[in-house]
């Protein structure tokens, strides 16, 4: 029976529900007090979860992975080394050339023809004929013109007729005397 009392209570309006009524304004009126009522607003526990994680996905896609950061850094880390792997690779053929002409050199190479020498030589090394010192040797006994003393350096300052003369007769006294009456005249 107390529970027909509390519908009865709760369906049937009370005298005091109507009076308010009249002064309270309905949701229906225009007046501005209606709608400035503020309505609170309810969050359970799994809409504030939802947010929160919604909130972090968003923060999450603007940095990267572990993955992707261990990506970036293996790939820096490569392009770094680069460089490096580059300039040891360029020092080391500078040093195989300077090896190559101090050789040339001591086997008695023209230094007109230290170049010509140089690749034959590295041509006869790659091809696995010969090592080094050997490929040179092998390059001075087929070419002999490349060697330091297979022929007499010509002397600078002397013209190409002045070469040829050093065998030749000397001047009779009539031609003496001729070149000293005309200084002008070269001998």
């Amino acid at each position: 029976m107390a529970d027909e009392v509390k519908e009865q209570v709760v369906t049937e309006p009370s005298v005091k529900d109507e009076a308010q009524a009249d002064v309270e304004p309905k949701a229906d009126d225009t007046t501005p007090e209606a709608n400035t009522e503020p309505k609170d607003v309810v969050y359970t526990q799994a809409d504030i979860d939802s947010a929160v994680e919604k909130r972090l996905a968003r923060e999450r896609r603007k940095y990267p992975s572990k993955e992707e950061l261990a990506e970036f850094k293996a790939w820096k880390a490569e392009q770094k080394s680069e460089p490096e792997d580059e300039a040891l690779i360029s020092e080391r053929a500078r040093v195989k050339s300077l090896e190559t002409k101090l050789a040339c050199h001591e086997a008695g190479v023209r230094s007109d023809s230290v170049e010509a020498v140089t690749a034959i030589a590295e041509k006869m090394v790659n091809d696995g004929d010969a090592e080094l010192e050997e490929a040179i040797e092998q390059v001075l006994t087929k070419y002999p013109a490349f060697k330091a003393d297979s022929q007499k350096p010509a002397e600078a300052n002397k013209a190409w007729g002045s070469k040829h003369q050093e065998g030749a007769t000397p001047l009779s006294g009539v031609e003496e005397s001729f070149f000293k009456l005309n200084p002008r005249l070269k001998q």
